[in-house]
Order: structure tokens, then C-alpha cells, then sequence
């Protein structure tokens, strides 16, 4: 049986008030004081742009997550964590067949420039106001095509995500080739209202980051790093 999405929202009062940055991790430890195992990461998030983070992502090892690209909210107020105050939401999904809030980062499908100095920084935003309004989950994409809008980043997509059924999506994620992205892990916003782009209908707000080399348009889709968790799965 279909599960029905959150209350529909508007994207300007809830995903257009979050500041998301890409972000490396430069530093990563064991967080201190957590009741439950967690990591204490420093991020880059451009330039001299950093932030502390606390996030629940031990299933995968120290190593293999240092330097990595992930993606940040930065515009929450901080919070303690355990010991720790963190200064930003590094954002995941689920980890398949492991305790609940054990995450795996989102990350982007190809590696881009960090250069993210001359971004303003939003105003800081309530979590629940904002993020904790959005159905934001894990897709598989099943069809791919180009379409005939010009200009054209734009590829016609089809994306099941789980027991939400699957979505019509209009993704401008034309620097991946339709039948590289066939079968590729996206996330997606479930709860906006359907949008019309030229005559084509997207019922799902794919999240992606900005390609810096390209058109200005151009995004690049977020993958969790681990590949195979829960299709519908939450990212939080």
C-alpha cells in the first residue's frame, strides 16, 4: 500500500531558506560524550568557511570518510552534542539493516569545486519550521530521457521511491548521460506541488549540487555513499 507524503509545502518557505553547502571533511574523530556512537567531523565548506559537525555516521570507517565531499546545512542554530557543539547538519540516509538514525552521508554523484566563497550566508532558520517540514527521500530512477526544452539541461525522469510509488521528475542532470543515470540512487522532495517545465510535469523536487564548470542551471544529483540502502528511506 502507497504511503502518502507529508502536507504539502512551499519550497520558498521551507528548501529555499536552507543554506546547503558542499562540503571535504578535514578532520574526524570519535565525538565525545554522545550516548550513542558518533562521529566529530571539521568541514570545509569553501574557503575559510568551516564547521564543526556531530553525526551519526560509524558504520562507516573514519578512514574511508576523511576528505570525502558531503553536504551541510549550515544555517540551523548550534546545538550540543554529547560534548560537542555542533555548528551544521551533514545530511544522510538510513544505512540498510542497522539501528535507526545510523545514517550514510549524501554525496555528490561527480566530484565538484569547493569554491563557495562569494555564497551570502542565509540568516539562520528554525529546523522544524523548515527541513522537518520536507519529505525528502530516497529514489531509484528507472527512466531516463532527453527532452526538447532549450535550453536543455534538462532530462525527463522517472523515479520509484519505494512505497511512495514511484514520481515523473524534470531534472537538469544533463553532464551524466540518460543510461549512466538508469538505476542510480537520487533524493528527492515528495511534498512540493507538481511543477510544469515547458509541457513536461515533475511531481518530485530532485536535490542536487551546482556544477561551477557549466551552466549556471546545471546541477550534479546527490547519491548516498553507501549503495544500497532502503529505497523511500528519510534523509535527515
Amino acid at each position: 500500500m502507497a504511503k502518502k507524503p507529508k502536507a504539502q509545502v512551499d519550497k520558498e518557505t521551507t528548501l529555499d531558506m536552507l543554506d546547503i553547502r558542499l562540503g571535504h571533511i578535514l578532520e574526524i574523530e570519535d565525538a565525545p560524550g554522545t550516548h550513542k556512537p558518533a562521529y566529530k567531523m571539521k568541514i570545509d565548506f569553501g574557503g575559510d568557511f568551516h564547521r564543526i559537525s556531530v553525526g551519526r555516521f560509524t558504520h562507516t570507517p573514519r578512514e574511508e570518510l576523511l576528505g570525502k565531499e558531503i553536504v551541510g546545512i549550515v544555517n540551523f542554530p548550534s546545538r550540543d552534542v554529547g560534548d560537542t557543539e555542533s555548528q551544521a547538519l551533514v545530511l544522510g540516509v538510513q544505512f540498510p539493516k542497522v539501528e535507526s538514525l545510523e545514517a550514510t552521508p549524501l554525496v555528490p554523484l561527480q566530484s565538484q569545486t569547493l569554491d563557495q566563497t562569494s555564497l551570502d550566508q542565509k540568516p539562520v532558520v528554525d529546523w522544524s519550521e523548515t527541513f522537518g517540514r520536507l519529505e525528502i527521500r530516497l529514489g531509484r530512477i528507472q527512466k531516463a530521457e532527453e527532452t526538447s526544452l532549450v535550453p536543455s539541461p534538462f532530462y525527463s525522469l522517472e523515479v520509484d521511491f519505494g512505497k511512495f510509488q514511484s514520481k515523473k521528475a524534470v531534472a537538469p542532470f544533463s553532464q551524466v548521460p540518460p543510461n549512466e543515470l538508469v538505476g542510480r540512487l537520487v533524493v528527492g522532495v515528495l511534498n512540493f506541488e507538481p511543477q510544469k517545465i515547458g509541457d513536461l510535469e515533475s511531481e518530485a523536487f530532485l536535490l542536487g549540487v551546482p556544477d561551477p564548470v557549466v551552466a549556471d542551471n546545471e546541477k550534479v544529483p546527490l547519491i548516498p555513499l553507501h549503495p544500497n540502502p532502503k529505497i523511500g528511506g528519510k534523509v535527515f
